[in-house]
């Protein structure tokens, strides 16, 4: 196996919590999680 630095693992996740997903209406994981927690703060 290879060893990853910090920075890579970063960008990976970086990249797959912003790649659009078709079971989630085409929108990002980012996306639908901000969105959650928004809604979860606000009263």
């Amino acid at each position: 196996f290879q060893t990853v630095s910090e920075e890579e693992l970063d960008l990976i996740i970086k990249k797959v919590n912003h790649r659009p997903r078709k079971c989630l209406d085409y929108r990002t994981p980012h996306e639908v999680f901000y969105q959650a927690s928004r809604g979860a703060l606000t009263i």
